[in-house]
C-alpha cells in the first residue's frame, strides 16, 4: 500500500530523478554551460513528471524516510512506565493426558464419545461449586495426575493516561452501562444484567443441566418485559435453593417463564445502498465467477440486522449491546456484530459498492469505542472482558481510500487513537531479546470465569484441574485465545496436543503485533491527510521504531520467517501457521530482498502448506479436533496470505498469490454449488466440504467468507476462472492495469498498490529512457 512503502512505479520515478541529478553533476564537472542548462531543463521536466503524476507521492516518500529521534521532552506513543509483574496464581506445567481426560476434551469438540451425560445431582452440585468460587467437587472424568507447581510471571504495563487525553471519565461510562464495566464476566457478581449473563448459579445450572444444546442460546435470551434480573434471581433461589437437586424439566420451564427467545431483539433490515448489479462486477471476466459474485451480493440482504429500540431504552433486559445503525452479521448463531469479522465484511461491501452501509458499521464501532474505550469480541455484554484482532483502523483506511471523506476521517481519528491506547495500556508486555527489552503486545484477557457463550464446555474441561487458581488460569487462557480469534488451535497449546494444556498468555503472537504495527503506520498517514504534521511524525517515528522491535522479536533467519515467541520457554514456535505471512499483509518489515521473500515461500512449501487442493490450512496439526487446525482453512487467513504475497514485490510470491486465490475461490464456488450456502470455514484437503471441529456446528452465512471471495474476484477479475480454461476476453481492464493507475474514488479497488510483475519491467523501461535522454543531452 502506498502508505507503507514505495511502489515499483514510484521507485522508477525516483531513479529517473536521481539520473537527472547525475547528468547535472556530470555537466558541471565538464564545465559546459550549455550542457548544464540542457541538463537543468531535463531535470525540471523529469521532476514535474514524477511529482505531477501524483502530488501526494513526494510527501509520502519523504515521510517513509526514517526521521530523527523525537526531541527531548516529547514522548513516544508507545512509551510506557516500567512494567511490573502480573500475578498468575498457581501456574502449572503440562497436564498429563489420560484416556479419560482426553475423552472429556474430545467429546466437547465434536468427537464421538461414549461418556454419559452428567447426572442431575452432580450437575447441581458442580453449578453450586463453580458459582461460589470453590474448587469443583464433582469431576466429569478421572482426575489426572497431580501437576508439578511452576511459577511464571508475565511482565505487563500498568495503565497510563493517553497523551491524547481522550478517555472519558469512568463514572460516565458506568452510568451509561447500568453496571460496572470492570466487573463484567469475572468471579465477582457485578450488579445488573451481568448477574444473569456473566456468572452465577443460574447461568451455571442452565448450562450444566444441558437445557440447551448450545451454551450461547441462554445468554442471548432477553429478559421478559416487566421483569428485573433481581426478581428473576430471587425466584430462582426460592425454587432451586443451593445444594438441592435441580430437575432439568422444571429449570427449563423456569427459563421459558422469564426469558424471551434468542434473537427476539434483532430484526432483519433493508439495505438502502444495495444494488443488484454492482458496476465493479463487470471486471470479472469469467461468466461463472461473475454469476457467483452476484449470488454473494444477494446474501448481504439476508445478513443485514438492526437492533430494536427496546435495547436502547431498556438495556438491563438484554445481553445485546446497542448500536445505532444497521450492520451485517456473520450468520448462523452469530447474530450480533463481531469485531475482526467486520474487516472482511467491509471489503466485500466495498466491492459491492455499499459505501453507506459500510460507513454506518464504522460509526457503530465508533460509538462502541466511545462508550467502552475499545471494541469487544462481539456485540454482547458477556464479551466485554476481551477484544479481537484490532482492525478498526484498517477498516477506516479501506473506506477512506474509496471515498476520500476527510470529514468522516476527522471524526473517527480520536476514536482510533483511543482504541490504540486500550491495547497499549492493557495488553502490552516486555520481551527481552539479549540485552534489549522490547515493548510488544499479547492477547490477554483478565476474565477468570467460564466464557458465558461456551460455559458448559469451559467448566467441564476446567473440572480436570485440582485447584481454583489453576481453573481460573485456564479460563484466562481460553478467553485470551478467543480474543485472538483462533479459538482454538494447537498454536496456543504448550504440548501442541490438547486444550488441557492451553497457555495463550505465555505467547507473544506475530499477528497481533503485525496488526498494531500496521495501525501505527496508518495513524501517521491519517494525520498527514488531515494536516496534523506533528502527530504524523510522532506516529511515524513509533512505526519505524516498532518495526525494528518486531524484527528482533519475531524474525528467525534460520526459519526464514516470523514466528510466535513464548515467554516461558524463551523460544519461538516454529510450527506452521498462516501467521508466518501476516507481516507481509500489514507491511511490518523493512524492504525484503527477493531472496528473503523467496525464502519465506520456500519455507511454506517445505512445511507442506502450499500443496493442498482448497487453500492454506490453519495448521498442519492433524491430530486434534480443534477448528483452527488442519484440515480447516479460514477465509481471513487465506486472504491475508494471498494479499501479503501479492503486495510483496516478489514475482514468485505474486504468482503463488494468484494460484492460492484461484484455489480458494474455486473451492468456495464448488462447495456453494453443492450446499447452496457459504460457510465460516472450509476443508482445504477435500475441496468438497465445509469445515468441522470446534464447540459448535459449522455456521452458514457467512460474512467474511463472502467478503474475501468478492475482494479476490475484483483483484484477479480478468484471470480467475471456474474451470481450467483461461478467462474469456473482457472489455474490463486487467489487474495489472487497475493496480498501476490511480482509480476514481468510486472504484472499490482504490486501495490496491501496484505489485504486478509488469511493474518491474516498467521500472527498467524508465531507467532505459533516462539513459537514452542523458546520452542525447550530452551529445
Amino acid at each position: 500500500m502506498r502508505v507503507k512503502t514505495l511502489t515499483p512505479f514510484e521507485e522508477g520515478s525516483f531513479l529517473v530523478y536521481i539520473s537527472s541529478v547525475f547528468i547535472i553533476i556530470r555537466s558541471l564537472i565538464r564545465s559546459s554551460r550549455l550542457l548544464t542548462m540542457r541538463s537543468v531543463a531535463l531535470y525540471l521536466v523529469v521532476l514535474a513528471a514524477c511529482v505531477g503524476a501524483n502530488p501526494r507521492r513526494l510527501r509520502r516518500e519523504e515521510a517513509i524516510v526514517p526521521l530523527e529521534p523525537a526531541k527531548s521532552g516529547s514522548s513516544s506513543l508507545l512509551e510506557l512506565p516500567e512494567p511490573g509483574p502480573i500475578e498468575e496464581s498457581e501456574l502449572v506445567g503440562e497436564v498429563p493426558v489420560t484416556s479419560k481426560s482426553s475423552e472429556t476434551a474430545d467429546s466437547l469438540r465434536g468427537t464421538p464419545s461414549t461418556k454419559e451425560e452428567l447426572p442431575a445431582a452432580a450437575a447441581s452440585q458442580l453449578a453450586d461449586d463453580i458459582a461460589t468460587d470453590t474448587a469443583a467437587a464433582v469431576r466429569l472424568s478421572t482426575k489426572p495426575k497431580q501437576e508439578s507447581a511452576e511459577e511464571a510471571t508475565t511482565r505487563t504495563s500498568s495503565s497510563t493516561s493517553s497523551i491524547f487525553e481522550v478517555f472519558p471519565e469512568q463514572d460516565t461510562v458506568e452510568a451509561r452501562l447500568h453496571f460496572s464495566f470492570h466487573n463484567v464476566c469475572d468471579e465477582s457478581n457485578a450488579p445488573g444484567r451481568s448477574k444473569i449473563y456473566c456468572s452465577g448459579r443460574l447461568l451455571a445450572s442452565v448450562n450444566l443441566h444441558h437445557i440447551f444444546p448450545d451454551s450461547k442460546t441462554f445468554v442471548d435470551r432477553p429478559i421478559k418485559v416487566n421483569q428485573t434480573e433481581d426478581e428473576i434471581l430471587a425466584d430462582f433461589e426460592s425454587r432451586f435453593p443451593p445444594s438441592s437437586e435441580i430437575d432439568p424439566d422444571q429449570l427449563r420451564a423456569f427459563v421459558e417463564q422469564h426469558f424471551e427467545p434468542e434473537g427476539h431483539e434483532l430484526e432483519k433490515c433493508e439495505v438502502p445502498d444495495w444494488q443488484p448489479s454492482p458496476p465493479a462486477f463487470d471486471r470479472i471476466a469469467d461468466a461463472q465467477m461473475r454469476e457467483f459474485a452476484h449470488k454473494l451480493n444477494d446474501i448481504w440482504k439476508e445478513l443485514c440486522r438492526k437492533i430494536s429500540p427496546m435495547v436502547r431504552d431498556e438495556p438491563e433486559r438484554f445481553s445485546l449491546l446497542h448500536v445505532p445503525n444497521n450492520f451485517i452479521a456473520p450468520g448462523g448463531r452469530f447474530r450480533e456484530f463481531y469485531y475482526w469479522d467486520t474487516y472482511w465484511i467491509v471489503k466485500g461491501l466495498l466491492a459491492s459498492g455499499m459505501y453507506e452501509t459500510t460507513r454506518g458499521m464504522l460509526e457503530n464501532f465508533g460509538s462502541i469505542v466511545e462508550r467502552f474505550g475499545f471494541i469487544p469480541n462481539g456485540g454482547r455484554v458477556y464479551y466485554l472482558k476481551r477484544s479481537q484482532p484490532p482492525l478498526l483502523t484498517a477498516m477506516v483506511y479501506e473506506y477512506y481510500e474509496v471515498t476520500r471523506n476527510r470529514t468522516f476521517l476527522a471524526e473517527m481519528l480520536p476514536l482510533l487513537e483511543k482504541e490504540f491506547d486500550f491495547w497499549r495500556e492493557n495488553r502490552s508486555v516486555s520481551v527481552d531479546i539479549g540485552s534489549v527489552s522490547h515493548k510488544m503486545f499479547q492477547y490477554r484477557t483478565p476474565a477468570n470465569v467460564p466464557r458465558p457463550e461456551s460455559y458448559r464446555e469451559d467448566a467441564s474441561i476446567a473440572s480436570n484441574f485440582p485447584s481454583k487458581g489453576r481453573q481460573q488460569q485456564f479460563y484466562k487462557d481460553v478467553g485470551s485465545a478467543a480474543e485472538s480469534g483462533w479459538d482454538f488451535s494447537t498454536r496456543w497449546f504448550a504440548d501442541h496436543k490438547t486444550l488441557l494444556n492451553i497457555r495463550t498468555t505465555q505467547v507473544v503472537p506475530v499477528d497481533l503485533n503485525a496488526f498494531l504495527c500496521y495501525n501505527l503506520n496508518l495513524m501517521s498517514f491519517f494525520h498527514g491527510e488531515l494536516g496534523n504534521t506533528n502527530k504524523e511524525r510522532a506516529w511515524l517515528n513509533d512505526f519505524n521504531s516498532f518495526k525494528v522491535s518486531f524484527r528482533d522479536v519475531f524474525y528467525k533467519p534460520e526459519g526464514k520467517g516470523w514466528y510466535d515467541y513464548n515467554l516461558q520457554e524463551r523460544q519461538h514456535n516454529t510450527d506452521f501457521f498462516p501467521s508466518i505471512a501476516i507481516p507481509l499483509f500489514t507491511g511490518c518489515y523493512d524492504e525484503l530482498s527477493l531472496t528473503q521473500s523467496g525464502d519465506l515461500l520456500d519455507r511454506m512449501a517445505e512445511m507442506g502448506a502450499l500443496n493442498l487442493t482448497g487453500g492454506i490450512p490453519t495448521s498442519l496439526a492433524s491430530h486434534t479436533q480443534e477448528q483452527w487446525d488442519y484440515p480447516n482453512g479460514w477465509s481471513p487467513l487465506n486472504h491475508m496470505v494471498i494479499e501479503g504475497m501479492r503486495k510483496s514485490g516478489n514475482p514468485r510470491l505474486q504468482q503463488e498469490a494468484f494460484k492460492l486465490a484461484q484455489r480458494w475461490v474455486r473451492s468456495n464456488l464448488h462447495v456453494y454449488n453443492l450446499d447452496h450456502a457459504m460457510w465460516e470455514k472450509y476443508n482445504v484437503v477435500t475441496n468438497e466440504a465445509r469445515g468441522g471441529g470446534g464447540e459448535y456446528e459449522v455456521q452458514a452465512g457467512f460474512g467474511w467468507s463472502n467478503g474475501v471471495v468478492l475482494d479476490l474476484m475484483l483483484t484477479y477479475g480478468d484471470r480467475l476462472t471456474a474451470g481450467d480454461e483461461p478467462a474469456a476476453p473482457s472489455a474490463a481492464p486487467s489487474s495489472a492495469a487497475l493496480e498501476a493507475t490511480t482509480p476514481a474514488p468510486s472504484t472499490p479497488r482504490s486501495t490496491r498498490p501496484n505489485t504486478s510483475s509488469a511493474s518491474l519491467s516498467s521500472t527498467v523501461s524508465l531507467l532505459l529512457v533516462a539513459t537514452v535522454v542523458a546520452s542525447i543531452a550530452n551529445w
